[in-house]
């Protein structure tokens, strides 16, 4: 028994079983004992882990005394991969554990996301810079991919797509596992998908003929806008119920609220006259807002 087994048992008493704290307590004192009656070095270590908010670290001394006190153990899941490695090298002196092979970390995904959406969010600022003809009340962001520097707004769709694959696949890998999760994950990756087929299909500027092109940039539009804003609120509802996320979800629950009042005005104002282009770029903004919020999460999740 490794690591993740102990883990999956005191989330599995934490959340489903919902056992009192008293409980909680016994069984995590049952498994020190258990370790360290399999590893002398144990009585030398210190294992650390949280609480249930996911927030102040609490250490625990090798007799089960705590210097603070928590509701639900988490034990952390690197400590006890160690402690197991050395229980099998002592009762194997010939026999060395081997490294396990280097797999993409969370930490890789949650940076690779950050890097694409901040490019995407500095290069939409730029196109304010160098498209000052365009004025941001009454034109969507989209219309700076028709003209003179349409390939740098291409770009930003391109960086935004990216951005969402490199999340999704952090979140398929180390995020909540609950059915609206992975309709989340799953909604995350249509909307990556629409962000490139708005890259690739311009929109038709207002007051021009309508074009096979623009057909697909405007559908591709609501597909994005739609997809992305329910998967935040089947993620950010899932957040809750996942102990390492659990803390993440107030600051989830702040951005839905913005992202959904920037959907309602973002289809309140889609009329002549009205700011339409101050709507589509509060609405931008927001979502790109919980994106990087979530991939800093993702890419610190080793320290929760």
């Amino acid at each position: 028994m490794g690591g993740p087994e102990i883990n999956e048992f005191l989330t599995h008493l934490a959340v489903e079983r919902n056992v009192s704290a008293s409980a909680q307590t016994q069984a995590l004192a049952a498994i020190l004992f258990l370790y360290r009656t399999w590893s002398r070095n144990l009585q030398h270590r210190q294992v650390r882990y949280y609480s249930a908010c996911g927030s102040k670290p609490v250490s625990l001394d090798p007799l089960g005394r705590t210097e603070a006190t928590g509701s639900i153990a988490v034990i952390a899941v690197r400590e006890f991969n160690k402690i197991s490695s050395e229980r099998k090298s002592m009762s194997n002196p010939g026999i060395t554990a081997s490294p396990a092979s280097p797999e993409p970390s969370a930490t890789s995904f949650g940076t690779a996301a950050i890097s694409c959406l901040a490019y995407a969010a500095l290069a939409l600022l730029l196109m304010h810079i160098l498209r000052p003809d365009l004025a941001p009340r009454n034109h969507m962001i989209s219309e700076y991919a028709v003209g003179t520097y349409g390939w740098v707004m291409q770009s930003v769709f391109v960086g935004l797509s990216f951005g969402c694959a490199a999340l999704l696949v952090g979140l398929a890998r180390d995020g909540p596992t609950s059915i609206p999760a992975r309709m989340g994950v799953l909604l995350l990756a249509v909307a990556s998908i629409g962000l490139i087929v708005s890259a690739i299909y311009p929109m038709d500027l207002p007051g021009r003929p309508a074009t096979k092109s623009g057909e697909l940039h405007d559908l591709s539009f609501f597909v994005n806008v739609g997809s992305i804003a329910l998967a935040i609120a089947l993620l950010t509802a899932s957040f809750g119920k996942h102990l390492k996320w659990s803390s993440y979800r107030r600051t989830s629950v702040v951005l839905l609220v913005l992202i959904a009042l920037a959907f309602v005005l973002q289809f309140l104002t889609l009329r002549k006259g009205a700011p339409y282009g101050l709507a589509n770029r509060f609405f931008i903004a927001v979502v790109i807002a919980w994106l990087m919020a979530t991939s800093i999460r993702l890419r610190n999740l080793a320290r929760y």
